[in-house]
């Protein structure tokens, strides 16, 4: 299921997962020409590089985590308005 929306994580949110998590990124494949699919593998970047995880429960947790994430977040329109005020008040600041 792809989301191609950005959402505001407000800072009052605080840590909705009770620690702070590094950036990460599920990738889910299509089924190729074949009908075959490739498995999911998180990417998650660290402070010395980054890591793939291709196990099931590790991706069930990383699926979890941005399930948690997404439902902490400000609504894709809030999101978007938020953001554009931002961006408002930045240029007005130039």
């Amino acid at each position: 299921m792809a989301d191609n929306t950005i959402r505001v994580l407000p800072f009052r949110t605080g840590l909705p997962l009770g620690v702070g998590i590094a950036p990460f990124v599920i990738l889910d494949f299509a089924p190729d020409v074949r009908g075959g699919v490739e498995p999911t593998i998180v990417f998650a970047e660290n402070y010395t590089g980054g890591m793939y995880f291709e196990e099931r429960g590790d991706v069930d947790r990383y699926r979890a985590a941005h399930l948690t994430l997404r439902d902490a977040a400000l609504g894709a329109d809030i999101s978007r308005t938020l953001l554009r005020e931002a961006a408002r008040s930045f240029e007005n600041e130039r």
